[in-house]
């Protein structure tokens, strides 16, 4: 029985499910009694009553694999016949399930299509179904698991279906094979068209679902819908008051950071004003918290409890407990209001470095889910790796063993001619025993850092500007160097709120008064 949680996350998927490409040899808009053959017609109309597209795509070549990639690369989800015949030298007869191994042909080109779409991009959110009139499920499984194998790729199987990172692939079998004899696992499979975009919602929602992934896919949802909004918000009778503006500017191209800017905003006012938060309103996260916790007692390990007098820390607590924190805060929940100030301080420091374990599961790493919410909330992310960047306020670099991050303004970065010298402050590299101030991921590893406040060790470092003004970074090997008279490597960029605090602290540095007051007046 699923979970209320999973029903909130299956309509989630459900909204965001667009487009479903099926990749078949036997498609056909007309009726027939092989076992093989898919009835396009049936199928289309089934999705179209669900509210998605589903396109067909009838495989008659091997070089139909270049097409099937690119059509599967762009839809939601890919449905995939196991049996596709590119030969066509292999009739019915010859494909029974009597087949010689040496000279079958089955799963050829499908497991070279799921091999396909693993090398090209296996960060994306991908389910693949093979929907297939075969009956040895466990054969297709092991040749999946082969084919993935020699990209050195090893799946997690559960059942008949297998998952690496954001892909799955599920095998289902055709209606046609019910009144055969099966195994009673692969008989429970067998799905009528009919019983398609249901489970195809599904199984989507076997690698979507989570607090976080069901706000994400909301959003991705509510800018599908809201596209020719957006659009027309930069209709093209902006585009004369925009090339005049960009006229005007002093350096031009800045009027292409700026209207990116802008358009970032709106798709954030799309997103605010249709409530996408309710994906996490605080009945939403009750159902997360029991569908993902037992309903049990949880040891409640704050360090120096010994130090609290006033609040009373329980020994353990319960699942509604984690669910009332999440509510109320925890601070509110737990310390008394009439508590010393040391008391509540106390308790808002050691309660942080325990609290995220308690709502831990399954394979979630602690130190992992931290890290990452921290990097989100205070570094920008890349999502290509052929991006160049461009040097600004809060750009982080690596030169001469020292770490530094740029405090100089962002119109100070850019609308260079020639050479400028630009601000940096100096970083300390840390452990994660110890205080930091933000986090970078090099790799596999992270790397934890401390701004340097100290005033008479900021840094100048003259870097040379493009024909754009802007000083954007190189590509040597495996690095990104920011050039000049010195050649900085690039490590990352900070968020922008993040990095003007950075300055903003530099700035309380440089504007503290020196004054000359007696010492009885300075020490009372």
């Amino acid at each position: 029985m699923s979970s209320p949680f999973y029903e909130i996350s299956k309509q989630v998927s459900d909204e965001f499910l667009q487009s479903i490409a099926f990749i078949d040899d036997e498609a056909s808009y007309s009726e027939s009694k092989d076992a093989h053959r898919l009835n396009a017609q049936q199928v289309t109309q089934m999705f179209a009553a669900s509210n998605k597209i589903c396109s067909i795509y009838k495989v008659t070549a091997p070089e139909d694999i270049e097409n099937t990639v690119t059509l599967s690369k762009k839809c939601d989800v890919t449905v995939l016949d196991w049996r596709i015949n590119v030969k066509g030298d292999l009739d019915d007869d010859s494909q029974d399930e009597e087949a010689d191994d040496d000279d079958d042909i089955r799963g050829k080109f499908a497991s070279d299509l799921i091999k396909r779409l693993f090398q090209e991009r296996t960060e994306k959110l991908k389910l693949i179904l093979v929907y297939t009139a075969e009956n040895d499920f466990d054969r297709i499984i092991d040749q999946i698991k082969e084919a993935l194998s020699e990209i050195e790729i090893t799946p997690t199987e559960n059942g008949f279906s297998l998952s690496h990172g954001n892909y799955r692939i599920a095998v289902y079998g055709k209606a046609t094979l019910k009144g055969r004899r099966l195994k009673k696992e692969v008989e429970e499979r067998l799905l009528e068209y009919s019983e398609l975009p249901g489970k195809v919602v599904a199984e989507f929602t076997n690698i979507s679902h989570g607090l976080l992934k069901n706000l994400a896919l909301k959003a991705m949802s509510v800018i599908r819908e809201n596209t020719y909004s957006i659009v027309e918000t930069f209709s093209d009778d902006l585009d004369p008051s925009f090339l005049a503006h960009k006229a005007l500017l002093p350096a031009p191209n800045d009027a292409s950071d700026q209207i990116l800017e802008i358009m970032g905003s709106e798709i954030k006012s799309l997103l605010l004003t249709n409530n996408i938060a309710d994906s996490i309103s605080n009945e939403t996260i009750k159902h997360y918290i029991e569908s993902t916790l037992p309903d049990q007692e949880f040891d409640f390990d704050v360090p120096s409890k010994e130090k609290f007098e006033t609040v009373e820390i329980p020994e353990t607590v319960t699942r509604e407990d984690l669910v009332t924190f999440t509510k109320r805060g925890i601070e509110q929940v737990l310390v008394p209001k009439d508590a010393p100030g040391s008391e509540s301080q106390l308790f808002s420091e050691v309660v942080g470095k325990t609290l995220t374990k308690l709502y831990l599961h399954g394979e979630i790493v602690e130190i992992d889910s931290n890290r990452k919410l921290a990097m989100l909330t205070s570094v920008k992310s890349n999502y290509n790796d052929a991006y160049l960047p461009i040097l600004t306020l809060g750009t982080v670099v690596y030169y001469s063993k020292e770490y530094w991050v740029c405090i100089t303004p962002k119109c100070d970065c850019t609308r260079i001619k020639k050479n400028r010298d630009l601000l940096f402050a100096p970083l300390k590299a840390v452990t994660p025993e110890d205080s930091f101030d933000f986090i970078l991921k090099s790799g596999e590893s992270y790397q934890y850092f401390k701004v340097n406040y100290s005033i008479h060790q900021t840094r100048f470092f003259k870097l040379k500007g493009n024909a754009d003004g802007a000083v954007q970074g190189v590509r040597d090997k495996e690095k990104i160097l920011l050039k000049g008279e010195s050649q900085l490597e690039w490590l990352g960029e900070l968020k922008s709120d993040f990095a003007q605090s950075i300055a903003n602290n530099f700035s309380a540095q440089l504007a503290r008064v020196g004054m000359d007051h007696s010492e009885w007046l300075r020490r009372s």
